[in-house]
C-alpha cells in the first residue's frame, strides 16, 4: 500500500527515516550554532589554562633555581662550596668540566647527575608548550638553552657552583623528554583537564616554594656576602 501524497510510491517507513534524518541534521545545525554562539566558554577555558601554566612556570623556576644555584638555602653547603672553588681561578673553574662526558670515578653518580639534568627541564617542555598559542620547538629550544647557559655562567662566576658543557646538553635534552610527555599525554586531554591539571601541580609547588622562599631568606645575608665577595674577587682573574 502506497502512502498517500507519495509520487515516487515509497512506502511509509521510508518516510520516517527520512524524518529522523532530518531531526538528527537539525540537531547537529543546533549543537553547532550554541558552538559558535558560546565563543566566550572555550576563551575563557584558555584564559585559565595560560594563568594556571604561567603560574605553575614561575614556581617550579624559582624552585629550580634554589636547588641549582642555592644549594636549597643550605648555609653549610653554600660556604664549603665557596671556600673550596676560592682555590681555583677563573680559567681552572671554567675548564674543570668543559669537557662534556668525560670520566670520572663514580659512574653510578655522573649516570645519576645525568638523569637529574635531564629530567629537571622536562616540566619546560609541557609548560611551554601551552604558554605559546603558536609552537615553535626551535624556540623553546633556544629557550631552555639561553636559561641553562644563564645558569652556568652565573655559578661560574659567583661562585657557587662551577660551569659544566654536560648540564647545557642534559638540560637542553630535558625539554625534548617533556615534549615527549607533552604529546603523549597532555595534549589529547581536553582544556578542562589540563586546567585541573595544573591546579594540582600548583598545588604541590606552592608550599615547596614558600619553603625555599623562607630559606632564602634566612640565609640573604650569606648570599649577599658572597656575591660581594666574588664578584670583584681577585680568583676571578
Amino acid at each position: 500500500m502506497l502512502s498517500p501524497g507519495n509520487k515516487k510510491g515509497q512506502p511509509i517507513n521510508g518516510g520516517v527515516k527520512m524524518g529522523f534524518q532530518k531531526k538528527e541534521k537539525n540537531v547537529d545545525v543546533l549543537q553547532k550554532q550554541l558552538k559558535l554562539e558560546t565563543p566566550g566558554l572555550l576563551r575563557y577555558d584558555e584564559r585559565m589554562l595560560r594563568l594556571e601554566v604561567i603560574c605553575a612556570l614561575c614556581l617550579y623556576t624559582f624552585i629550580l633555581l634554589w636547588i641549582v644555584c642555592l644549594k636549597f638555602g643550605n648555609a653549610e653547603m653554600l660556604t664549603r662550596n665557596y671556600i673550596n672553588l676560592t682555590e681555583l681561578n677563573l680559567e681552572e673553574r671554567f675548564m674543570w668540566d668543559i669537557v662534556p662526558f668525560h670520566t670520572r670515578q663514580n659512574h653510578e653518580l655522573q649516570q645519576m647527575e645525568f638523569i637529574a639534568n635531564s629530567l629537571i627541564f622536562a616540566p619546560y617542555g609541557v609548560l611551554l608548550n601551552y604558554l605559546f598559542k603558536k609552537r615553535n620547538i626551535f624556540r623553546d629550544v633556544f629557550l631552555c638553552f639561553a636559561f641553562s647557559l644563564s645558569i652556568e655562567v652565573f655559578q661560574l662566576y659567583s661562585l657557587l657552583g662551577g660551569f659544566a658543557t654536560e648540564d647545557l646538553i642534559m638540560n637542553t635534552l630535558g625539554y625534548f623528554v617533556g615534549l615527549i610527555f607533552y604529546y603523549l599525554i597532555f595534549q589529547k586531554r581536553t582544556l578542562k583537564t589540563c586546567i585541573w591539571v595544573c591546579r594540582v601541580a600548583n598545588f604541590i609547588l606552592l608550599p615547596i616554594f614558600v619553603y625555599a622562599l623562607i630559606t632564602t631568606l634566612q640565609n640573604w645575608e650569606l648570599i649577599i656576602s658572597i656575591l660581594n665577595r666574588t664578584l670583584y674577587s681577585p680568583h676571578l682573574v
